[in-house]
């Protein structure tokens, strides 16, 4: 049996291969693809163990060897870095640290989803990217009108009566081409992300606590499945403050000697999770609820941001007890 810790790069992994002793056998460098993974397979024994920080590029590798007879463990990359800080950093001796802290038993592993969750994942990320470029291209119209100094009265200028309005303004050929074009862009975007969301919706079947959670004021469909794409299991999470803190909604600590300083939220969790539970923030401190009532008392004392920020927070500590106990939201 090997230990191979892999530092992955998108063209390229380092690979460090130990044997059971802790004996460097081999150092590699190999592309980050199939011929590249092939390779390292045929260098180390059946049913070794590989090691990985979690990354942008890591899903290669840990698709390729997860189910073919290898164990494949995700490093958290922060408490890898908490755990073997060097001040000397390269490809190789990364690689090595890993091989030698899996062979210790010692990797602080990363949750991993199956891969239809993770499937999810990616597409709640792509709608997310669909909805930012609408956005843009909306952005772009307004600026227009400010430019030519047009006004309208629309709630929403792109809805079907603002939209009918854009097309009837009356511009010159070249800020009609550029209109027509956003509005088209904007059309095409818009049935993007319906079909993006009709898949989306699909694993309300998988996820049938999506229902429980539309019960909390300002939590819709989208934002439900979310947030279940993230927590998946409320199992594992011991208590409510470590699902907060896995959203990165936990204010950082500074300590020394008895003196305990806590400054902004670590920001350092689940960004899906942390986005949506904002927006249902967002949503629920327009309506007379407890939470609005929370969020104002809050307000007074520390101001907007910090208020939104404890309100999130607040509503995850909810969302852990309704999924604990199977209850709705107590309005």
């Amino acid at each position: 049996m090997n230990y191979v810790g892999l530092d992955v790069h998108k063209e390229y992994c380092q690979a460090a291969i130990l044997d059971e002793k802790g004996k460097l056998l081999e150092e590699k460098r190999i592309p980050t693809n199939e011929a590249g993974l092939k390779h390292l397979a045929r260098s180390i024994d059946k049913g070794s163990s590989l090691t990985m920080e979690a990354s942008s590029s890591f899903y290669v590798p840990y698709e390729f060897f997860s189910g073919r007879g290898y164990e494949v463990k995700v490093a958290h990359p922060l408490k890898v870095k908490a755990i073997a800080d060097a001040r000397i950093k390269t490809d190789k001796i990364d690689a090595k640290t890993l091989a030698h802290l899996l062979r210790a038993d010692l990797i602080p592993e990363t949750y991993m989803p199956e891969k239809p969750i993770r499937q999810l994942r990616e597409m709640i990320s792509h709608r997310d990217g669909m909805v930012n470029m609408r956005t843009q291209e909306k952005n772009r119209v307004q600026s227009m009108l400010t430019r030519r100094g047009l006004k309208h009265g629309f709630s929403d200028v792109f809805g079907k009566g603002g939209t009918a309005w854009l097309k009837s303004l009356e511009l010159d050929a070249m800020g009609r081409l550029e209109m027509d074009q956003h509005l088209g862009t904007i059309a095409h975007l818009d049935k993007m992300v319906d079909a993006i969301e009709e898949e989306i919706f699909a694993y309300e079947k998988v996820f049938p606590e999506t229902q429980m959670l539309q019960s909390i004021p300002g939590v819709g469909r989208l934002i439900a499945i979310t947030l279940m794409a993230g927590i998946v299991d409320i199992n594992r999470f011991a208590d409510e403050k470590k699902l907060a803190s896995y959203a990165g909604l936990t204010p950082s600590v500074h300590q020394s000697g008895n003196v305990d300083r806590h400054g902004k939220i670590t920001k350092q969790g689940n960004k899906m999770v942390r986005a949506a539970i904002m927006r249902a923030v967002q949503k629920a401190i327009v309506k007379e609820t407890k939470i609005r009532r929370f969020f104002l008392r809050i307000e007074k004392r520390h101001g907007t941001n910090k208020a939104k920020v404890a309100t999130g927070r607040k509503i995850l500590c909810w969302i852990y007890f309704m999924l604990k106990r199977g209850e709705t939201f107590a309005a």
